[in-house]
């Protein structure tokens, strides 16, 4: 079990006065206690290979990594105000064993930024899972929870649903689109003319970035004044050509860029994050002016599979959930599975289209019996998740309470009290989205690229695990006499 050295930290003067501060002084505690008695700190650093651990210098690296990444998905907060909090605040020094004799060495912003992006999606699943199968653990002998819990949680019976994770993005409109890939490129130009790479350019990019804008300003209003559809045809026709304009600025600076390289004080991968920038545009720059000019000029649908919404999320979908207030939603689908006490036990963001929900029933069951080696007891879902074939493979081997979409064997299952039972205890499934949504992963997520979303579910979902935990009832340990 790796140290943190807690017999040498200062301590403080008692606080008195501030409930808050009480509370979260015997949270931190309570977590800290958890992921020590878990093994969490030991599993996280022994994940990485042994090159990466090899010292008592990389171990405590890892474990500060791991303490304020969860630290910072606990109160969501930003990385530069997380860095700012940990070199004022001594309950976040000690909960992430920054505290050394002679000076406090605070993580900065990006450090705080690498340290979430360490492990992977698979590495915090496993974490996710060692932490709830040890809250299941039963008492030993003695009668001591390996958690310390008053009791063990019930990880075979739970409750799924699925939510959108809307994407950062502002609403897609085609020639708004068009507006995207300018901003960018001339963005991408002003940089790369910083670091010393030119090309031939009339004008200074922040000029057909304005007049861009221009442009769309005429857009925007020519919707409200007669003989609108002409007016918006012509326009686009002009934004098209100032597109091509600067498409042919920023190809004469990518390749000057690929040819001399950055003079200035530009090291290898700024220049390659710089060509990136460049190519993610003007990869998708004919696509863009295509599907723009089909919807306004043609005057034609876009099937969706074809359609893009964004330029800089290849990833997110039309998700039509018919909600009120978000008719048409703009993400990805996130697949959550909860057991009674509110841990989260499966979990799943589908970076493709996402299927019907009751399509999600059979690989949810697969990753509960392969990856997580829970026996389900008993599943509840609303009537989205029912059909037949999983009907089926829920007959005999668990307890199925899924909404039946039938109205007359809906009528006839109310007469279960089990059933009524676990379809009340399911409306609490929508708070716990809210909960895990808006308390720890932020909706829309603050990332970019699928990859990042993926690894900040894990993250998140690590940490409200952890918050459950802590405000479950304890065991009333007996300390004995020396």
């Amino acid at each position: 079990m790796l140290s943190l050295q807690r017999e040498l930290y200062q301590e403080l003067p008692p606080v008195f006065g501030s409930k808050d501060f009480t509370d979260l002084q015997a949270l931190l505690e309570r977590i800290d206690e958890i992921i020590v008695h878990g093994r969490l700190d030991s599993a996280f650093v022994m994940s990485f290979p042994a090159a990466a651990r090899r010292t008592q210098k990389q171990r405590r690296r890892l474990v500060e990594a791991f303490r304020c990444t969860l630290l910072r998905m606990l109160f969501r907060l930003p990385y530069r105000v997380m860095s700012r909090e940990l070199a004022c605040n001594f309950l976040y020094q000690k909960f992430c064993g920054l505290w050394r004799l002679g000076g406090i060495k605070v993580p900065s912003a990006k450090t705080l930024e690498r340290y979430e992006k360490m492990a992977s999606s698979e590495v915090l699943r496993d974490l996710v899972a060692r932490l709830n199968h040890t809250a299941a653990t039963p008492a030993d002998d003695s009668g001591e929870q390996p958690l310390q819990l008053a009791a063990s949680v019930n990880l075979g019976v739970e409750y799924v649903d699925a939510t959108a994770v809307k994407a950062r993005v502002h609403h897609p409109v085609d020639w708004l689109l068009l507006r995207d890939a300018v901003r960018t490129l001339t963005l991408a130009i002003a940089q790369a003319r910083k670091h010393g790479v030119y090309s031939r350019m009339p004008k200074a990019p922040g000029e057909y970035l304005s007049a861009m804008n221009k442009l769309c300003i005429e857009m925007t209003h020519a919707r409200r004044t007669t003989d609108a559809v002409k007016k918006r045809k012509t326009i686009l026709r002009r934004m098209k050509k100032q597109v091509r304009v600067v498409e042919k600025l920023a190809r004469g600076h990518l390749a000057k860029l690929r040819q001399q390289g950055a003079i200035g004080a530009l090291g290898v991968e700024e220049q390659l994050a710089l060509e990136q920038k460049f190519a993610v545009i003007l990869d998708q720059i004919d696509a863009v002016i295509h599907q723009a000019h089909e919807r306004i000029i043609g005057g034609r649908r876009v099937s969706n599979a074809d359609k893009i919404l964004s330029l800089y999320e290849p990833d997110m979908h039309v998700i039509v959930r018919g909600k009120a207030g978000a008719e048409v939603e703009f993400g990805n689908t996130l697949f959550l599975a909860e057991q009674a006490d509110g841990l989260i036990v499966d979990w799943h963001l589908y970076q493709e289209q996402a299927p019907a929900d009751s399509r999600m029933i059979p690989e949810h069951l697969r990753r509960m019996d392969e990856e997580h080696d829970i026996a389900l007891q008993a599943i509840t879902g609303d009537r989205g998740f029912d059909s037949a074939h999983n009907n089926a493979l829920l007959e005999n081997a668990i307890e199925n309470n899924l909404c039946p979409r039938n109205i007359a064997l809906l009528e006839q299952r109310l007469q279960d009290t089990a059933f009524r039972r676990h379809q009340k205890r399911r409306a609490q499934t929508e708070a716990r989205i809210a909960i895990v949504m808006h308390g720890f992963l932020g909706n829309p997520m603050y990332k970019w690229g699928y990859k990042n979303k993926e690894r900040l579910c894990g993250w998140g979902i690590l940490a409200h695990n952890l918050w459950v935990l802590a405000r479950l009832p304890q065991q009333a340990v007996q300390r004995q006499a020396a």
